[in-house]
């Protein structure tokens, strides 16, 4: 296909756009860029002049950084954002009508937020790559050994998908909580290794450097992470973005839970019947220690 007649990029292709060509934007233009990722609903329904307001920019800016990725103007990159927002607010319309009906208010909590969550499962389902997801179960299946790295709210999905990876995978290690191990749990990294880290806004720290060591041994890495610009997907070999919600109190963490379940469906799946026989195995030591208790006669 000729330049030409190149494809607009669709709403879900919208951050690896802008991943692409963050490095070469100028600091008032990435400014634009990190405001689209973070606010993007409100960028889909109001004029660039208003999005420059909120930036202290000047219109020709917000203007120019449409241009900078390859669109017509503003109006092409408002439309891409409205495309991106669609489902949600129409499901999210939906649920508060009925919630307004069962009493509003507090009362429709519990369906704002489930709906929310299931919003961020299929934005994520909807963007991620299939070759990417399929390149991360073979690294892996492939790998020596995997080591599953998250802190704080992230350190319950890096158990989460550690401990799903470890019965298939014995050789998986996960760095999660004790902080003041990492280093000992790291002194065998090296080349044939693998290296998921689990990060989202606002990103670990500790994890970034990790990250950077793993890079440093020659270890292949994976993010799981909420934007193409956060700082793990720029040192990352394979990166799988998931979809948050709007803010609240509370972040949401329900696409990564369902992409480490999907991980861990999917090497399973690939061990084949080595699965099956590591599932036996598992079992008969759950029950010989008793780690699930026991219903009543």
């Amino acid at each position: 296909m000729s330049p030409a007649r190149r494809k607009t990029p669709s709403a879900f292709e919208f951050e690896a756009l802008v991943a692409q060509r963050y490095a070469t934007l100028s600091p008032a233009h990435r400014k634009v860029a990190d405001y689209l990722l973070s606010d993007g609903r409100r960028a889909a329904l109001v004029p660039a002049a208003d999005v420059a307001k909120d930036l202290a920019l000047s219109e020709a800016t917000v203007v120019r950084f449409a241009q900078a990725l390859g669109l017509a103007g503003y109006p092409q990159l408002r439309d891409r954002l409205r495309e991106r927002f669609l489902v949600t607010a129409t499901s999210l319309d939906r649920l508060a009508a009925s919630a307004e009906e069962r009493g509003g208010g507090r009362n429709g909590v519990l369906e704002r937020v489930l709906a929310e969550d299931a919003d961020a499962v299929l934005g994520t389902l909807a963007q991620i790559p299939r070759d990417t997801f399929a390149a991360v179960v073979e690294a892996i299946v492939s790998a020596r050994r995997t080591y599953v790295v998250g802190f704080r709210g992230s350190a319950g999905l890096a158990l989460v998908l550690g401990m799903g990876l470890r019965i298939f995978l014995p050789e998986t290690r996960v760095i999660a909580v004790n902080v003041g191990d990492t280093a000992e749990e790291l002194l065998s990294l090296r080349r044939g290794d693998l290296l998921i880290v689990i990060s989202v806004l606002r990103y670990s720290g500790q994890t970034l450097e990790i990250l950077r060591y793993a890079h440093d041994a020659k270890a292949r890495t994976v993010a799981i992470t909420d934007s193409p610009i956060s700082p793990v997907a720029r040192l990352a070999d394979l990166v799988l973005l998931t979809r948050g919600t709007s803010p609240r109190t509370m972040a949401s963490y329900a696409a990564i839970a369902s992409v480490a379940s999907a991980l861990t469906e999917a090497v399973a799946a690939r061990r084949g019947s080595n699965a099956g026989r590591s599932l036996r195995d598992a079992e008969s030591l759950w029950d010989r220690f008793r780690v699930h208790a026991r219903e009543p006669r």
